[in-house]
């Protein structure tokens, strides 16, 4: 036997073991203590983004918490928040805001109050974000041409706003009035018959508020009265005015004593207790709902009333938001959360709970939508909302009546000059004449 054959076999496995041992010792072996490195998947960055607005009602901010905390489980990249403040300071809050470097990515917004800001150089234009919701979801002219100016787009359209009466027609039948009235002789007979019944005739606001230079404009576009001429200079001191200061004046001696101090829930406050039938303001039918809901039957609206040779109108107005961060990836995302906001159901769910009856669709896809036309308050209101679809058309707004904005309008609204020259009648016992040239003179002061 050949013992040599025999003895290969396990030789060979002997310097296998050895192969494999040494390049066991050649290969490092992590210590216990300091386990392998994981490698983990990179996270992408949250892109954070702050808005203001002024709709401060907590029912208003629960619906744009509702909105927001949709869209941020829908988009886990971006998450957004809102902030409130109260129309009265934003002017000048916002403008303290933008000098200190503090101010929001963006705010919502009306025309006038854009044109204020756009002077500081903080807001951003949107053109290409306009064409897309116009070519998407339809916009009116109207609700868009109000942003734009220099060339630009300086905010997107969200909802629209307008002016009506509203009527209580229960209190109208007490005192034998079938209807509404429709011109400003008949809205005066009405104060009269409601004063004679121990009645308010009109909830009529006479502060220094937007509520007020919000009526009071309401009636001068029916009297064809205005602020500027085509060329942007103050004309407010013109016969049209003092006609509509002057039945402005007379029908205040219809309404409440307290009516210099008045925000907008004043006025709706005296509508809903019935001391009043009538009041002009954008519709709030929520309150309604939930206040007399035993006399929502009797809740009516009507366009503002004319003069006799006046013609259709009031102050209509489309809000928007305004984009004051040059962060590009912040500026992806606002246009992440616009188009969110501006889808028909979306938009349609939003306003029909945001304030239902103040703010209506300003896309023709929006105010075709089901869910806004449905949403409980509104199916309540149809013709009511209805009347405010209507009257959008006929609105206007100051300073943006011209061919181009005026830009003085920043500083007269954000006075609230309209009110403070209210004030000088219904106040001060001024004449109509004096309050006009006073105006116009506090204008001019305030836009140098």
């Amino acid at each position: 036997m050949n013992h040599k054959h025999l003895l290969r076999p396990a030789f060979g496995a002997h310097v296998i073991v050895l192969l494999l041992v040494a390049c066991a010792q050649a290969i490092p072996t992590p210590p216990a203590s300091q386990p392998a490195p994981e490698v983990k998947a990179t996270a992408p960055s949250v892109i954070k983004l702050t808005f203001w607005h002024g709709e401060t009602p907590p029912n208003r901010v629960a619906a744009m918490k509702e909105m927001i905390d949709k869209f941020n489980q829908s988009h886990p990249n971006i998450q957004i928040t809102q902030d409130t403040f109260a129309w009265a300071d934003v002017y000048t809050k916002l403008a303290t805001a933008i000098n200190a470097g503090t101010n929001p990515d963006f705010v919502f917004t009306l025309p006038d109050f854009t044109m204020f800001i756009y002077k500081t150089g903080a807001v951003q234009p949107v053109d290409d974000l306009v064409a897309e919701m116009d070519q998407k979801h339809h916009y009116p002219p109207s609700q868009i041409q109000l942003y734009n100016w220099d060339g630009h787009y300086w905010g997107v359209t969200l909802w629209s706003m307008a002016f009506k009466m509203m009527v209580r027609q229960d209190i109208l039948d007490q005192a034998g009035i079938k209807a509404p009235p429709k011109t400003w002789d008949e809205t005066l007979e009405v104060a009269k018959t409601m004063k004679q019944k121990g009645l308010y005739g009109f909830a009529l606001p006479a502060s220094k508020h937007q509520y007020t230079d919000q009526a009071l404009w309401s009636f001068m576009t029916t009297a064809r009265a205005d602020i500027f001429d085509e060329n942007c200079k103050i004309v407010f001191d013109n016969p049209a005015t003092v006609r509509t200061l002057k039945f402005y004046q007379e029908l205040a001696q219809y309404a409440p004593p307290d009516i210099a101090g008045w925000a907008w829930p004043d006025g709706n406050a005296v509508f809903i207790a019935g001391k009043a039938p009538l009041q002009l303001i954008f519709g709030p039918l929520r309150y309604y709902a939930e206040q007399i809901p035993d006399k929502t039957a009797f809740v009516k609206a009507a366009p503002v009333p004319t003069p006799k040779d006046g013609v259709p109108g009031t102050y209509s107005v489309p809000n928007g938001a305004m984009l004051l961060t040059k962060d590009p990836a912040k500026q992806a995302a606002f246009k992440e959360f616009i188009r969110f906001l501006m889808e028909p159901d979306n938009n349609g769910y939003w306003l029909g709970r945001f304030e239902p009856g103040n703010f209506a669709p300003a896309t023709e896809d929006a105010a075709k939508s089901d869910a806004f036309w449905n949403s409980p308050v509104i199916a309540q209101f149809k013709d009511v909302m209805k009347v405010t679809v209507d009257v959008i058309p006929t609105g206007k707004l100051y300073g943006f009546t011209q061919k181009k904005p005026c830009a003085a309008i920043g500083e007269i609204s954000g006075a609230n000059v309209l009110g403070e020259t209210v004030q000088k009648m219904v106040v001060e016992g001024k004449t109509a004449e004096y309050a006009a040239t006073w105006g116009q003179q506090r204008m001019l002061e305030v836009s140098k």
